[in-house]
């Protein structure tokens, strides 16, 4: 693997993690006991507005990729990640469950990044 390629997982692996900390945000803050939308807000607006910031530098980041990355290789690669990291941490922080098909899925998914690591 060359050092260009390393960085280019580097860079989708962190935003993954970031988007998906953005997701595990809002999850937790959708959980918190509310009537409406607006009393969500009102009461869990810090989180709800981190999380949004982190949506926000997450795309400022990936715009800033796209400059020294090919799209077609960092997109599936970020987006993959981003698909595995959130069903874990669904069934980790959230005790999510996932039926055969997801795991299936996963399954599919890490191979489909496996192979486009190959023909890279």
């Amino acid at each position: 693997m060359n050092t260009a390629h390393g960085w280019m997982l580097i860079n989708a692996a962190a935003l993954a993690l970031v988007l998906t900390t953005a997701h595990a945000l809002l999850k937790w803050a959708s959980q918190k006991p509310h009537e409406t939308f607006v009393e969500l807000l009102m009461t869990q607006g810090a989180v709800v507005a981190l999380a949004l910031a982190l949506y926000g530098g997450v795309f400022m980041w990936y715009l800033h990729a796209l400059r020294k990355f090919e799209m077609s290789q960092l997109f599936p690669l970020y987006t993959g990640f981003t698909l595995i990291l959130v069903a874990l941490v669904g069934v980790l922080l959230f005790n999510e469950r996932l039926s055969p098909m997801q795991i299936g899925g996963i399954c599919l998914i890490v191979g489909g990044l496996f192979l486009l690591q190959r023909g890279a």
